[in-house]
């Protein structure tokens, strides 16, 4: 039989090995709620991202905007290619009356404009091209970064973009918060 004298201190450090142990639990509870990893239920909502950023009310004046930037630079291209049709036809005329050489010289330098209108038609279109991608990129980061700031003050957890490419299999619409997206990002 033991005696209390022994229980007694194996009792004491067992309390003390049980009072460290939940002082480790709350100071990694407190220190994990203060650093925003605590787990609390979060409300998991979708939205239709390509409904949210067609209806943004910024898009159709950058795709506006964009479209004129484009017809702009469509237009110069036209123009030299209207210019290089009339210096076709006008070689097409005077042909008749062309020596070999001076034949020759016109047909070289009909080339050679060709290629420089092929040249510039095809740095309109990547600079079009790559006008369409800084802005479309821009705009989606000024659309993520509303959503974001109105999931946070209506409280979502997790806000799951659905753009109808299987990245979301199913979501019951009841989930689906895009209306209300839209009416908020468009309100700032």
């Amino acid at each position: 039989m033991q005696s209390s004298q022994t229980v007694l201190p194996r009792a004491a450090g067992l309390r003390s090995v049980l009072w460290a142990i939940a002082m480790i639990i709350v100071g990694i509870g407190l220190t994990m709620a203060a650093f925003g990893y605590w787990i609390l239920p979060a409300r998991v909502v979708y939205i239709n991202a390509p409904k949210v950023i067609e209806a943004y009310k910024r898009t159709s004046t950058v795709r506006k905007d964009l479209e004129t930037r484009a017809g702009a630079l469509q237009a110069n291209a036209d123009t030299l290619y209207a210019e290089l049709e009339g210096e076709m036809k006008r070689y097409e005329q005077e042909r008749p009356g062309l020596s070999e050489k001076e034949n020759k010289l016109s047909l070289e330098l009909l080339q050679v404009k060709r290629e420089q209108f092929q040249r510039y038609q095809h740095s309109v279109k990547e600079r079009i091209s790559q006008e369409s991608e800084k802005i479309t990129s821009e705009l989606l980061q000024e659309i993520n970064s509303l959503i974001q700031a109105y999931a946070k003050k209506k409280g979502y957890g997790l806000v799951l973009g659905a753009s109808g490419n299987g990245t979301i299999i199913y979501a019951n619409e009841l989930l689906d918060i895009s209306d209300e997206v839209i009416a908020g990002i468009n309100a700032d």
